[in-house]
């Protein structure tokens, strides 16, 4: 396990205990990667912060069904393409 991933299973540990750093580490560190994504989807940026916003809250919600030995960008891609076509269906 390299020093990355060391740190990230420290922030997801620290998400696990409802630690606000953490949480704000794990925000902090994916929300361009979010964005992009939700962007594609939702085809303006208001949107997009919205549901990314959404989708970290599902994802802080069910922090403590993400496997640690799998890799974490897929596992939030999923949660926030989920997140994206609820709120597209939604409006």
């Amino acid at each position: 396990m390299n020093k990355i991933e060391k740190l990230l299973e420290l922030i997801i540990n620290g998400c696990r205990n409802n630690d606000r750093q953490s949480q704000q580490e794990l925000y902090r560190n994916f929300y361009s990667y979010a964005m992009s994504i939700c962007i594609r989807y939702t085809g303006n940026e208001a949107d997009a912060v919205e549901v990314v916003n959404d989708g970290f809250m599902k994802v802080f919600a069910n922090i403590g069904k993400f496997e640690l030995d799998k890799p974490f960008k897929p596992w939030l891609r999923r949660i926030l393409v989920n997140t994206c076509l609820d709120h597209i269906k939604k409006n």
